[in-house]
């Protein structure tokens, strides 16, 4: 399917944004802020999964940021906004690292390694 070629502008307004989207894989790598949680265990292969992950990510033009200033950029013990939070292994007490988000107050979206994308993680939840 051949789709008309339209500015960055005239899709923005189309979309209702009122600030510039990033609309190609390039920009929207580079627009994306991602943290990992420390996950209190994690096995061999879940560790070597995750590097490569986040070299994939760095790799792709993502900023990967410490879970530490992540949090700094956040207020009341949550995570920045517009920080994705990937959390895998196990957290405190044999929780999954989601509850233990969930728990201590994470804030913005997360995607658990366990299946669970998207989903809020805050106090509230």
């Amino acid at each position: 399917m051949n789709l008309p070629n339209l500015s960055a502008e005239a899709i923005c307004h189309i979309l209702g944004a009122k600030f510039p989207v990033p609309l190609t894989p390039q920009t929207m790598a580079q627009s994306l802020r991602v943290a990992f949680y420390p996950a209190a265990f994690c096995s061999r292969k879940l560790e070597t999964f995750l590097e490569r992950l986040k070299l994939s990510l760095i790799n792709s033009g993502v900023k990967v940021v410490s879970y530490e200033d992540a949090l700094a950029e956040g207020d009341n013990g949550r995570i920045g906004k517009g920080i994705v939070l990937i959390a895998a292994g196990a957290g405190e007490a044999g929780r999954s690292c989601g509850e233990s988000i969930k728990q201590h107050g994470g804030g913005s979206f997360r995607w658990d390694l366990a299946g669970r994308w998207g989903q809020r993680a805050s106090k509230e939840s």
